[in-house]
Order: C-alpha cells, then structure tokens, then sequence
C-alpha cells in the first residue's frame, strides 16, 4: 500500500486502520484505511484481507514403533500431528501399509501422508518392528525333587514336560539347562531352565533340588570272644554298609588287649548326613586252657623234644665211639707188651 498527497509529506499525513482481521483464523477480512491532511482533506479505503495457511502439517514419530499384538494399529491415536491453523479432526492422514503383515514377526516400511484443509501436505517414511513379548512357557513335571546322596548323575531335562509359544516354534531340545548341583554333598540347588523365541523374549523357570540320604542304612553289633594272646579286631563288631558311613569312634578299656576280663566297647557311627548312631559289643578274653595251650604249643614242644633225643643220641654215639678207640689203643698196648716179654 502506497499512500500519496499532492501538497504536504507522507509523515504529515494522519493515518489510521480499522480492521477485524484475526490472523489465527483463516478467512477474508476488510481493512479501512482512513488518511488525513494537514489542510483536514480526508479520504477513506476499503482492502479485503484473506488469511492463508501454507505451512503444512508437523509429524512426531518415535521410531522405530513398536507392535506387540500382531495387529495393525490405528496410527491416528499413536502418532503426534500437528497444524497451525486446523484442528486434528479435519487432519486427512493416509497410511499405505496394505503389504505389511502384521502376524509375522520383522521390521518394516511405512509411508504416510498427512494433508490439511489449505492441501499443504506433508510425507514421512517410519519403521515399525512388530515383536513378540510374551514370553514362551516352559511346564515341569514337578518343581522340587530329592536325590539321595549317593546319586553322582541326573538328566534334569527328563523333567520337562512340555513347551510353548505364542509365535515361535521350540521345542524340549531348545531349552538351556544351567545348574551348580553337588551331587554328593548335602544341601538345597536350583536348576536353572531357560528358553528364548524368536524375538528374543526370554522365560526362565527353577527346578529346586534337595540331596539327602533316601536309603536306610541298618548297622549292628555283635558280642565278641577272644583268647589272651589273641589278635582282637574290634570292628569285627560291626555290621554296616561302608558307603554311608563316614567315620567311626570307638570307646573301650585298653586292658582288653593284655588282660582277661569282659569289657564293654562303645562305637559311635557317623553317617554322610551328619547322623550318628550308638551301638554297644561286650568283648570276652579268657586264659587259654591246657588243651588249646598245648595244641598251640604242640608243634614248637615237638621240635623241642626231637632235638633233645637228638642231642643225646649223638652224645652217646660220640662217647661210645670214644671209648672203642680207648680199649683198642690199651688193647694193642698190652699185646706190644706181651710180645716182649
């Protein structure tokens, strides 16, 4: 706009504008222009006003989007659009998604178009990742077994009973079994199961596992009878089964070994639990009696005996074989004698 007078300057000149112009409101407005003089010439102009829009819609995407149910979402309610002058209700969005398969897990392309009333138009390209969160099931056949302490190998995945996912495709085979069990030692372990699907959702259940001593072990005692001089084994005693038990105590009168007499012995079993059991044997040791003395000394008496007859007989042998030779030498003596004479 120009504004013009033939005798006085434009800043001389008085202007003032009357308009209802709301430039938040897309429409045709009036504007009037009234000038005055400095000679109080006055002159009025009517200008119609129009409020356009040319800025096209805003788009806010998060990306990519995440679709978890497998089913094609409604992208007006999860993408933010934005526009100047029209409200989101008269917002014409388009999404060209027809290709997409929304039931197969992967990442895809979308194209959408957002156009507002004044046809500014606006294009963006998103990704959308269409995932699986629940996590597949692993069902045991139980969740707590017990072992006994003599078990050194179990197969943990017998316990299995079966899988499932929602999407994927597992099996028993693709379950990783994880564990610290002690097979031997007392006490409470968790085994570990764990199993991933395709999206790399992951579940994971325990197995508890106690170990402890399932067999009953019997032991026993029995009364013992030795002769002095005997060899006295004192856990001859016992009856028991070698692999339950760990340690044996044993309380008794040493005089047992060297003296006769009836003694009681006290053992105390320890098992690989940490149990004891107390059992009691009553040990006799008598004086051997004649008989058994000479039986067992039998054998050395004879020798004895033998090897005295021995002796003597070749001490006579010898003091006879002496004496012939003696009256041979006094025989040949007189003879030398007699022949002289």
């Amino acid at each position: 706009m120009t504004i013009e007078d033939n005798h006085d300057p434009i800043l001389s000149i008085e202007t003032r504008f009357q308009s209802n112009i709301n430039i938040k409101q897309l429409g045709m407005y009036t504007l009037e222009v009234q000038l005055k003089d400095v000679s109080k010439n006055q002159a009025t102009y009517v200008f119609y006003v129009e409020v356009i829009d040319r800025i096209p819609p805003q788009v806010d995407i998060q990306e990519p989007m995440m679709i978890t149910n497998f089913t094609k979402p409604d992208y007006k309610t999860i993408i933010n659009v934005y526009d100047n002058y029209a409200p989101f209700h008269e917002l014409h969005i388009v999404v060209f998604d027809d290709d997409i398969p929304y039931d197969t897990i992967g990442m895809y392309q979308i194209e959408m178009h957002v156009i507002d009333p004044s046809s500014n138009i606006t294009k963006v390209w998103f990704e959308v990742m269409i995932v699986d969160v629940i996590p597949p099931q692993i069902n045991l056949k139980t969740n707590t077994i017990i072992l006994d302490v003599m078990v050194d190998t179990h197969d943990f995945r017998d316990y299995i009973e079966s899988v499932h996912d929602n999407v994927s495709i597992v099996h028993i085979e693709d379950v990783v079994l994880r564990h610290q069990v002690q097979f031997g030692t007392i006490g409470k372990y968790d085994v570990i199961y764990e199993l991933s699907d395709d999206s790399h959702t992951k579940t994971t259940v325990l197995l508890h596992v106690y170990i402890d001593v399932l067999t009953k072990h019997n032991a026993s005692s029995q009364d013992l009878f030795f002769y002095q001089g005997d060899a006295i084994h004192l856990l001859d005693a016992l009856t028991y089964e070698q692999k339950y038990i760990t340690d044996i105590s044993m309380f008794y009168d040493e005089k047992l070994f060297y003296e006769s007499g009836m003694y009681e012995v006290i053992f105390v079993l320890y098992d690989v639990a940490g149990h004891h059991q107390v059992l009691t044997s009553l040990i006799t040791v008598e004086d051997k009696p004649l008989q058994k003395a000479l039986q067992d000394y039998l054998p050395m008496g004879s020798t004895l005996i033998i090897g005295l007859v021995l002796s003597i007989i070749l001490k006579v042998y010898l003091r006879r074989t002496y004496f012939d030779k003696h009256q041979q030498f006094i025989y040949n003596k007189h003879g030398e004698n007699r022949q002289e004479n």
